[in-house]
């Protein structure tokens, strides 16, 4: 499994720190986590054109998870945009009635491609399986029904992304003995929001989760984020960094 961060900030934007979106690749399979706004540019970047995209899968509907979405509409469209297979797309249950608004607010340009798109809903209950990958989904504490996810690719490898959460059980249950916890840290511990994390929370959700590898993203202006591995590592023993846009990792 290789991991590649195409988005390691937020909504305010800042040089080198985009919105949310996160690359997974094994084999010939690729995923992407999210894709706020500019996501598809950066994944070209990284090496992956739409066309190959095997699916898109969002955790929660905000702008800067999803943004690119109108994107990828008008683009399967394109008659210069070679892709003969159905794009699938996960995300929480009000996925279809977004793709719906958006067409009606964009007109033609919107319209389901040639190519088709399958649209999923996160279940609970239910993982979603196809060839050899397994992807579950639990509510977090972040509104808007966002769901975590939990990826577990064929050869066994496994990232825990959130998206976008504060402290919950959820979270524990799907980082648990993950080979990468990708976790949000949208401000220091003295302006914690609430429905995000700090770096002392992401600290102790790694380690009850049991995760070998914790990598902090997610993060607003106004602050330093080196500063958060210190405070992080005061319930962490285990290795973390800081992602940034283009780093690539192997879980």
């Amino acid at each position: 499994m290789q991991v590649t961060i195409l988005g390691s900030g937020t909504s305010v934007p800042r040089p080198r720190r985009a919105p949310s979106g996160v690359l997974v690749q094994e084999g010939d399979t690729s995923l992407l986590l999210d894709g706020g706004p500019g996501t598809l540019t950066r994944m070209a970047e990284a090496g992956v054109l739409l066309e190959d995209l095997d699916r898109a899968m969002y955790t929660h509907l905000h702008l800067d998870h999803t943004g690119d979405l109108p994107a990828t509409l008008f683009a399967l469209r394109n008659p210069d945009l070679h892709r003969t297979r159905p794009l699938d797309l996960h995300g929480p249950p009000g996925l279809a009635g977004l793709l719906q608004r958006l067409r009606a607010a964009w007109g033609r340009g919107a319209e389901a491609a040639a190519c088709g798109v399958r649209v999923h809903a996160w279940n609970e209950a239910e993982a979603t399986v196809f060839d050899g990958w397994r992807v579950e989904a639990r509510r977090v504490r972040h509104g808007g029904q966002a769901h975590g996810l939990r990826v577990t690719s064929p050869t066994g490898r496994v990232l825990c992304y959130p998206g976008d959460t504060d402290v919950c059980d959820a979270v524990v249950d799907l980082a648990r003995g993950a080979d990468l916890l990708l976790l949000e840290c949208s401000h220091p511990d003295e302006r914690k929001v609430a429905g995000h994390l700090s770096p002392t929370p992401c600290g102790e959700l790694a380690a009850r989760a049991g995760a070998r590898r914790l990598m902090l993203t997610h993060f607003y202006p106004g602050w330093n984020p080196s500063e958060a591995v210190a405070v992080a590592a005061r319930g962490y023993a285990g290795p973390i960094e800081l992602a940034h846009d283009g780093l690539r990792v192997t879980p």
